[in-house]
């Protein structure tokens, strides 16, 4: 999965992996199909059966101009904003077909990789965990599902504040981590511009 910036600011959400947006009514609602391309009926039974994708990333609203895209590796995205504040779009892959980590396990192993990048490394403190409904774009299908993502406050030392979320499914995640430098700025933030965000993030996937 690579990752890509928003193409239009006209378009509501774009796709990390491709810089566009998918039409949700794509597909027809007969069950023909071309050659590779599940029908409605097939999609419908893979959602229902919790049937491993071929691809999941996210999709994304345009930033705000005054976020700073930071350098990432491919599959990342970064925005740095009012000086001490990051918000990350992870999407990892590789994870195998294993039922291990779940989405909660993907959550607390994106946290202390985090950890690693403060100075002393402080262990990751969890409040506030809750699941998170989001909206769930698959490729082909007539339509929209949602997914369930969990979701987590977590505190690095006595300064450091993130809000992270996580799901998982087949051999992919999705992951989301906003924080800031002290709990007054992460409260300021997120209100006016972090959670604004995260909210109106979706999911794609192809199966």
């Amino acid at each position: 999965m690579t990752s890509a910036a928003p193409t239009s600011a006209a378009s509501p959400t774009t796709s990390a992996s491709t810089g566009s947006t998918p039409s949700s009514s794509s597909a027809s609602g007969t069950s023909s199909h071309s050659s590779g391309t599940p029908s409605q009926q097939e999609l419908v039974a893979k959602i229902a059966a919790g049937a491993p994708p071929k691809d999941l990333t996210w999709r994304y609203p345009h930033p705000p101009a005054a976020w700073k895209k930071l350098k990432t590796d491919p599959g990342t995205l970064q925005w740095q904003l009012k000086g001490r504040c990051v918000i990350t779009l992870g999407q990892p892959a590789g994870l195998g077909t294993a039922k291990t980590p779940d989405s909660r396990g993907v959550l607390e192993h994106t946290a202390e990789q985090n950890s690693s990048a403060f100075p002393g490394k402080p262990a990751p403190k969890y409040h506030g965990r809750k699941s998170r409904m989001v909206t769930n774009f698959v490729d082909g299908l007539n339509g929209t599902s949602q997914v369930k993502m969990q979701e987590s406050l977590v505190d690095y030392g006595k300064s450091i504040r993130s809000r992270m979320i996580a799901y998982r499914n087949g051999d992919f995640a999705l992951t989301v981590t906003s924080l800031c430098a002290t709990p007054e700025l992460f409260a300021t933030a997120s209100k006016s511009d972090l959670d604004p965000f995260i909210n109106k993030l979706q999911a794609r996937t192809t199966y």
